[in-house]
């Protein structure tokens, strides 16, 4: 029997947010941060260790550059709740329309740039 749920939008209000930051998911969130944080101390990839690596972290982040750059097209439009606002979705419509585009450029050995709708 699995444990699997199904996902949803619980978090629809600032309440709702700050139920989040203090429920065992947060904490969990955080620890799964902080263990891959104190795992990658210490450790190089650079170039020449990791060539591989090295040129899917440089095409990620060329990815990263691309998406970012975008939010200064979609400034948040004033209007009285941040939650919703506009500007998101007209941003997560230009993802939608160029994903592809940008997982066709990005590195295939990501599991999330598999993941299409």
């Amino acid at each position: 029997m699995s444990d699997f749920v199904v996902p949803q939008k619980l978090v629809k209000r600032p309440a709702d947010m700050r139920a989040f930051e203090i429920s065992q998911a947060a904490r969990r969130l955080i620890h799964f941060i902080q263990s891959l944080n104190l795992a990658a101390r210490c450790s190089t990839l650079s170039s020449e260790t990791h060539p591989r690596s090295a040129v899917t972290i440089e095409r990620l982040i060329a990815v990263l550059c691309v998406v970012e750059c975008w939010a200064v097209d979609f400034p948040p439009k004033k209007q009285l709740s941040r939650f919703g606002n506009a500007s998101f979705r007209d941003w997560h419509r230009r993802l939608t329309i160029s994903s592809h585009g940008i997982a066709d450029s990005s590195p295939s050995n990501l599991p999330i740039f598999h993941y299409r709708n």
